[in-house]
């Protein structure tokens, strides 16, 4: 019997469920895992126990997880602690092992073994093809939305003739169609997509021989990550698992599902939601008040917290939810009682000040609610209604209570209109510097968020929002059963504007985009789609492209034709007294909203289609959407599937100090449905967290380069890392960086092998791999170009021999003599390139293949000729392809294998262990760990980030990477936010992240203090104003203070606050270095136009320009590359 005790080598410094992880040899084994305890070390040293100990051979041992780095430092750890040959181990990602067992048995499939693999790019060349053979119009047909529907068929293992159930309406007969003509293009070209990795590799499973044979191959089984499987991995794991139930899958489970209370059922009678299980039909919204059954995909329940909201309506209805649950509410004239409101309202640039209206007002053209006009009468970015009054003068009183309070003015943002007899200003209201001097001189920003926050609001749901048709605002509106057009209920998204940025970019995403109205210089775009988690997908991805922000809302209504109008999406926390919901007779107008205590459990349920469901006679809304079809299910039920499975949960952290594990644990501990697990260490408490404030993203940058640069004082060797949100954060953390000379590797951003010069070789390659590749060589053939059209390129498909390749056909129409001249020419000298690349193949390195290619074909060249600073960047990046590709020579890889990876290879597997300093998205620091870390953007909306921010389990899983970013963090831990940031092209005002609140305070270094305290000098760091006032302020000396300021203002000449000085923008004698061209100089470049330099950075090489183009917009220009001219 093997030596379970802790002084065996492979058990040495292990804890208890450690030991028991490793060690446990027969039957199913559920390991929950939290972030760095060990879950890697105990997968290896499972593995090297069973060889060791168990005398199981290393080829019969399977482990699977989802990155190939992943993969390939699980495979080097397994050599270290017991001597195998690496060919032995089966260490990969799904695709990777999919891709190994259809290389072995193709021949049971129809692509055979020596497929190529589509990249996204290849698919839509493919799908193009196939919908021009089914005269299917791209307009009502797009590539990219078949190819999804595709994807989701293939990924639950459906072949054509299975998903023939599906196609209920005529869009999903032609997909099919096109499903079945792709698939034959597909087996035409020999090749496969990502999908069909998994897809054929259960489907040839199915197989009782085979599923025997691998079974019996494979006598051990693990799965990392295994909560992020879809339903064929899912499927895979099982066959291969069947027989023996060895079965081990390690996976975190946190999710989240919200409350509700009795629903209307399909029959029209109610049921209490805890009763309610997947299967049964409810009675839900499908739009414009129609309401339809509709099938439960799935009832969960979790603890309720302590605090909920209770809404009242006219109608005696009651509905208790979480504060976070979303509601479909809003003000409309025809409804809303006349109330009068406080609002909080917010310019950009300005701040944010409290004011009172009411609901309807007198001498409009077109009525609107009062908030609105006002809003628009001072061309307001957002507001919040704070407090709803029944009269005019308690309205009055809560405002100055709240002006006096917090420090908020009641001054207007713009002066108001009117002059005396003698042409002079009437008052303060009128004078628009006094104004300025006002808001300069208070900080609105921390006192509008202590606000909402004591008000138990959620900043982000503003009540209203501006505009955005023109300017740089930019809006994407998603309606829920937005279009009743068709039998089933469509989800609309739109946006428009006059941004011919914006228009190209979604154009470049795929989008119609056709103009609003004819001779308009107005543009708009609109599409529709049953499921509204895909709508949610197609905002994201314009978000993410074009800042924009994503409001949703939802066409619901019943009855007159005005209740028919779409309500906002609302968090219950904001919805206010007078508001109207929908319910299935129309509107209900709420009259009181009150905050309770919660006991027991609160439950959720997840709607197909709608995502909605009508609870206590109200219509709402349910969060519950599936990602790339990734079902968090399979570890939820492992032991449904497996009864006799064990369970251990590993606890502790040994990458982290104890201070930095706590708030971990603490921020974590947020989330709703989750298995318990705590982090603990034996490192000790180590050094405490750091917060930083800043006044906007540069001067983020330049503290995070002046800290690296005193961390590195300390030790040069210490490996550190700044995580970000998203990629577009790193330019300024790039830009100081390089200010201070401190080296850096920046990991993840366009991924390398989707650039375009890179594909191309990729396609010369490929086709040298496989000479039946069309879609490669119709790719190659023109790159550089040669004079090869699309009548040519016609000609020569039709001259292809049945079963011949593309280069035959080329061969068989020279022979002919119908090709003349130029096309004549090279393409005699591309097929001659081929007979001696086929010659080369066996004689050259993987290296040198890849260079003669790249050489010879004429590839570099034509970037040579071409001269740009774009084509030299593109040779670069060709040089490092050709360095990839001389890497891999040592590990023995042919061209096919070397092929393979690259298709397989993710962005983040290129990450060089021997880097210093890394900059990086949180996505991509998954898995890695450094002793320093520096998260930044700690802000609403860019972390969490907005779009995330609209469900909660969106919020939940932005707290997931929150949690990862922590715990990526050995020894020293940085957090850092701006009160302003530059995000994209727009100036936003930043309210601090959510998260830091949830920080325990023993972990952090200082306490963050909240409201306006957090401005202040110590954590706020070289702010440009100092706060006022404050929650603990004296009201009558806040008065006198406020008064005293005006009196001054009347005799005081304005001085504007200092300026910290960027990093190295003048030289030292303090001006503009010889040749440099000042702020304000007027340029023209041969590429944006003409245009005036708004900043200049750096000195050298390193001299860049900020200018602001008259049509491109503000843009960052190295002064050596963009040939720049004075005007």
């Amino acid at each position: 019997m093997p030596d379970a005790s802790s002084d065996h080598s492979l058990l040495r410094g292990l804890n208890a469920p450690q030991r028991e992880a490793v060690t446990h040899t027969a039957g199913p084994l559920l390991i929950l895992a939290g972030a760095g305890s060990g879950k890697t070390t105990v997968i290896t040293r499972r593995i090297a126990w069973l060889i060791e100990e168990e005398g199981v051979h290393p080829a019969s041992i399977l482990a699977v997880t989802f990155t190939n780095k992943a993969a390939e430092e699980m495979r080097e750890r397994v050599q270290k602690l017991v001597s195998v040959p690496a060919e032995s181990l089966w260490v990969s990602t799904f695709h990777s092992f999919c891709t190994r067992i259809l290389r072995r048995e193709g021949e049971r499939c129809p692509i055979g073994r020596d497929f190529v693999i589509f990249d996204p790019s290849d698919q839509k060349s493919l799908m193009k093809q196939v919908l021009a053979e089914l005269r299917l119009p791209e307009k009502q047909f797009h590539p990219r939305k078949v190819l999804e529907v595709i994807s989701d068929w293939k990924n639950r293992c459906l072949l054509p003739p299975e998903a023939t159930e599906e196609a209920v309406d005529a869009w999903t007969r032609k997909a099919l169609d096109a499903y079945g003509l792709y698939q034959e293009g597909l087996k035409k070209h020999r090749a496969c997509d990502f999908d069909d990795l998994l897809l054929w590799t259960e489907r040839i499973l199915r197989n009782e021989d085979l599923r025997a044979q691998y079974g019996n191959r494979f006598k051990y089984l693990l799965v990392d990550e295994y909560q992020d499987t879809n339903r064929a991995q899912y499927e895979l794991v099982q066959h291969l698992a069947a027989s023996h139930h060895n079965l081990c899958v390690v996976g975190d489970e946190d999710q989240c599902l919200i409350s509700g209370t009795k629903i209307l059922m399909a029959d029209g009678r109610t049921k209490a939601i805890e009763r309610i299980q997947a299967g049964d039909q409810v009675l839900a919204p499908h739009g414009s008040g129609d309401h339809r059954p509709a099938v439960v995909l799935r009832a969960g329940s979790r603890p309720a917290p302590t605090v909920g909201i209770r809404i009242t309506t006219k109608g005696g209805k009651k509905l208790t939810s979480t504060p976070e649950h979303m509601h479909f509410a809003g003000y409309r004239l025809d409804a809303s009682p006349n109330l009068h409101f406080v609002y909080l309202m917010h310019k950009r640039g300005v701040g944010f000040r409290v004011g009172t209206t009411q609901t309807h007002t007198r001498g409009q053209v077109k009525p609107v609610v009062g908030f609105l006009q006002r809003a628009r009468q001072e061309h307001a970015d957002a507001l919040w209604v704070v407090s709803v009054h029944p009269s005019e003068n308690e309205a009055r009183l809560e405002e100055s209570l709240l002006s006096l309070q917090y420090g908020l003015p009641t001054m207007p943002f713009t002066p108001r209109k009117g002059r005396s007899e003698r042409g002079l200003q009437r008052g303060v209201v009128h004078d628009a510097a006094l104004i300025g001097r006002l808001f300069e001189s208070l900080d609105t920003d921390a006192a509008a968020e202590r606000l909402l926050l004591d008000r138990g609001m959620a900043i982000e749901f503003p009540h209203h929002r501006a505009q955005a048709a023109t300017g740089l605002r930019r809006q994407v509106t998603l309606t829920l059963c937005g279009d009743r057009r068709g039998r089933s209920p469509m989800h609309r998204i739109s946006m428009v504007g006059q941004d011919a940025e914006a228009r190209k970019v979604l154009d470049g995403l795929g989008f119609s985009v056709r103009p609003a109205k004819a001779g308009s210089r107005s543009w708009r775009f609109e599409t529709c789609a049953k499921d509204f988690g895909k709508v949610l997908k197609d905002a994201k991805r314009i978000q993410r492209r074009l800042d924009a922000e994503v409001l949703l809302q939802a066409r619901f209504g019943a009855g007159r034709s005005g209740e028919r109008a779409s309500l906002p999406f609302l968090p219950a926390c904001n919805v206010k007294e007078g508001m109207v919901l929908f319910t299935p007779e129309g509107y209900d107008t709420v009259i009181k909203v009150d905050r309770v205590a919660l006991k027991g459990k609160v439950h959720d349920l997840d709607i197909a289609g709608v995502h909605a469901f009508v609870a206590n006679g109200v219509a709402t809304h349910n969060s519950v959407y599936g990602w790339r079809g990734a079902d968090i299910r399979n570890i939820l039920d492992f032991k449904r599937d497996f009864p006799e499975a064990a369970e251990i949960k590993l606890e502790q952290n040994y990458r982290s100090t104890q201070s930095i594990l706590d708030a971990a644990s603490t921020v974590i501990a947020n989330n709703t449905q989750r298995l318990g697990k705590t982090l603990w260490t034996d490192k000790g408490e180590g050094e405490r967290l750091l917060f930083k404030l800043v006044d906007d993203g540069r001067f983020e940058a330049e503290w995070v380069a002046r800290t690296i640069f005193a961390e590195r004082e300390r030790d040069r060797d210490a490996r550190m890392a700044v995580l970000y949100r998203a990629n577009w954060q790193s330019r300024q953390i790039e830009d100081a960086l390089r200010a201070l000379d401190i080296p850096y590797k920046l990991i993840g951003g366009v991924k390398f092998y989707e650039r375009q010069e890179v594909k191309d070789l990729l396609a010369y390659l490929r086709l040298l791999q496989n000479p039946f590749d069309l879609t490669s060589f119709r790719r190659c053939v023109n790159a550089p170009s040669r004079g090869v059209g699309p009548t040519t390129l016609g000609r020569i498909e039709a001259s292809m021999p049945d079963n011949g390749t593309p280069l035959e056909g080329v061969q068989a129409l020279l022979r002919s003599g119908e090709l003349k001249g130029r096309a004549q020419r090279e393409l005699a000298r591309f097929v001659t390139f081929f007979d001696r690349a086929g010659k080369e193949q066996s004689a050259l390195t993987l290296g040198g293949l890849v260079r003669w290619v790249m050489v010879e074909s004429g590839y570099l060249q034509s970037l040579v000729d071409e001269g740009t600073l774009e084509a030299e960047s593109r040779v670069r990046n060709l040089e490092e392809f050709v360095a990839a590709a001389t890497e891999l020579e040592g590990q023995g890889l042919r061209l096919a294998e070397f092929l393979d990876r690259i298709t397989l290879a993710a962005d983040a597997d290129q990450v060089e262990q021997d880097a210093r300093l890394s900059l990086m998205t949180i996505h991509c620091a998954k898995g890695l760990e450094f002793p320093v870390v520096f998260v930044v953007g700690l802000e609403e909306d860019v972390f969490p980030n907005r779009n995330a921010r609209e469900t909660p389990e969106g919020v939940e899983e932005e707290r997931r990477l929150f949690y990862v970013a922590i715990t990526r963090a050995q020894r020293k831990l940085y957090l850092s936010a701006a009160r302003r940031r530059r995000i994209f092209a727009s100036e936003v005002i930043g309210m601090p992240s959510r998260f830091l609140k949830e920080l325990p305070e023993p972990a952090l270094e200082a306490p963050i203090r909240w409201g306006t305290e957090l401005y202040r000098a110590g954590q706020g760091w070289q702010s440009a104003s100092t706060p006022r006032g404050g929650g603990g302020a004296d009201l009558a000396g806040e008065l006198r203070r406020i008064r005293s300021f005006f009196d001054k203002a009347r005799s005081t000449e304005e001085v504007p606050d200092p300026e910290p000085e960027p990093l190295e923008r003048e030289t030292a004698s303090g001006g503009f270095a010889p040749g440099t061209f000042a702020p304000g100089t007027r340029v023209r470049s041969p590429r944006f136009g003409t245009g005036v330099v708004l900043a200049a950075t750096g000195r050298g090489e390193g001299l860049t320009y900020t200018v602001r183009f008259l049509e491109a917009g503000d843009k960052r220009i190295v002064a050596r590359f963009g040939m720049l001219e004075k005007e």
